[in-house]
């Protein structure tokens, strides 16, 4: 956490995962993970700081804007999320797997998740 002024913010990237599959004809779809820099400030930074950890299960609402950066002379984009609402869904002294899909993890590097083709 760092201060901003007379604020604090929290800074984490957060991983959804969606589920592989199978289809039909037996072909198999794996997991994939979107990445999402998620920014908390004032009290949801206080909450994250004191009870969040890596692992946890959260749910988050926020305003999601888009950046373009470019890697290695690659154009690419990052989602950010202005966190308005956490809600923490791990159960008190409990704590999740690693490779658990919706986990609260320091900021890292933004991931570009491939979705080019959507309308939006």
């Amino acid at each position: 956490m760092k201060q901003v002024g007379d604020a604090k913010v929290a800074s984490f990237s957060l991983g959804v995962t969606e589920r592989g599959y199978t289809k039909k004809d037996g072909t198999k779809v794996e997991d994939r993970t979107d990445w999402f820099n998620c920014q908390a400030w004032r009290g949801q930074a206080e909450v994250i700081e004191k009870f969040v950890k890596k692992g946890d299960k959260l749910y988050v609402e926020g305003r999601m804007t888009s950046r373009r950066y470019n890697k290695d002379g690659v154009e690419k984009t990052a989602w950010d999320v202005n966190v308005s609402y956490v809600e923490l869904l791990t159960p008190k002294g409990t704590t999740q797997q690693p490779d658990s899909p919706i986990a609260a993890q320091p900021t890292a590097e933004p991931q570009q998740s491939g979705n080019d083709d959507l309308p939006f």
